[in-house]
């Protein structure tokens, strides 16, 4: 069946009605209710992301605040330990200076003993040694060396050479005897 048409500029007049001759409701207010409650939970969400926002945001600042005083006190520490350190390093060098010292006043003591002897066995021989010439001016290039080098390691690598040379020479001076 084709619906009746009507007439170019005519209204229509009257209730509506459904399929089964029922009258329309209008939906307009029902839509309208059902758009503001729509629109009331997007304010709601909208609102509580923003809280949430909020609150990560604190979060993240009180955690940067949190950083910047832990590495205020970790550069303390740290400062703290290289003072101590340094202390410690510094006891340590005039310990190792002290000890030199008395190595080295006790190594010159020797060898001036050694000196005198040799210089005694020299009046009392006639013909002195060679080796024993070497070693008395190889002594005396060391007693040398020693009193214009600088420094730790330098000085007990020169005590041990008076050490070695010291035993040579007491070593010729008994060879000189036993002759």
């Amino acid at each position: 069946m084709t619906e009746p048409r009507r007439p170019a500029g005519q209204q229509h007049a009257g209730v509506g009605v459904d399929a089964f001759g029922g009258q329309v409701i209008d939906p307009t207010a029902n839509v309208i209710a059902l758009v503001k409650g729509d629109v009331k939970r997007i304010d709601d969400l909208r609102e509580a992301h923003e809280k949430s926002v909020e609150k990560d945001l604190a979060h993240v600042r009180e955690s940067a605040r949190q950083d910047r005083e832990h590495a205020a006190e970790i550069d303390k520490l740290r400062s703290a330990n290289i003072e101590a350190a340094a202390k410690r390093a510094d006891s340590s060098i005039e310990a190792l200076a002290k000890t030199q010292a008395a190595l080295n006043a006790e190594v010159s003591g020797r060898v001036a003993a050694l000196e005198r002897i040799a210089s005694e066995s020299k009046g009392k021989e006639a013909v002195s040694d060679p080796q024993i010439t070497k070693l008395i001016n190889r002594m005396e290039d060391v007693v040398t060396s020693r009193d214009h080098g600088a420094g730790v390691s330098h000085g007990v690598g020169l005590s041990w050479g008076i050490v070695i040379a010291v035993i040579g020479v007491i070593g010729g001076i008994v060879v000189a005897f036993i002759k």
